[in-house]
């Protein structure tokens, strides 16, 4: 299967993001944050090879 993640890179990428902070993740509109609608924290990997990846 080509078009699939081996469970190694899963792993190391799931360590990378572990490690990171989280930010809060909302929605923005014209009337401003939308906490209502998406309540959930991210972080986004700076890796090259990660960002190759994906």
């Amino acid at each position: 299967m080509a078009n699939t993640i081996s469970k190694e890179k899963i792993s190391k990428i799931l360590n990378i993001a572990n490690k990171k902070p989280l930010s809060k993740a909302s929605i923005f509109s014209s009337y401003g944050p939308m906490q209502n609608i998406r309540r959930s924290k991210i972080c986004w990997p700076s890796d090259k090879w990660i960002k190759t990846l994906l």
